[in-house]
């Protein structure tokens, strides 16, 4: 199992856990990365946990998904938009369905 696959069972088991916010922001950090698997690879944790616990995800976090979303990226079409993961956008109360900020 991955890094990755970790930290997506630690948040998912306990997603309010004390060092929630560090996980967060490692994973924001990881959605820059150049390597586009890794990108893709964490879109698809935070997605999964937004699924799992919306309130958990920091709007920080769901906004750097979102423009990754946003990527031309056939990856990122393929896994993430028909895999259902983006639904929880629907219901943030700051981000739309499509991934654009509603409020600033």
């Amino acid at each position: 199992m991955t890094v990755l696959g970790h930290i997506k069972n630690c948040l998912l088991s306990n997603p309010s856990r004390p060092e929630a916010s560090q996980i967060f922001a490692a994973l924001c950090d990881r959605i820059l990365d150049y390597d586009e698997n890794v990108r893709r690879h964490v879109v698809e944790v935070v997605c999964d946990v937004a699924r799992s616990d919306l309130d958990s995800v920091p709007v920080d976090t769901a906004k750097l998904v979102a423009e990754r979303l946003r990527d031309k990226s056939v990856i990122y079409s393929s896994s993430i938009y028909f895999s259902g993961r983006v639904n929880f956008f629907a219901f943030h109360p700051e981000v739309s369905s499509f991934g654009f900020a509603v409020s600033s």
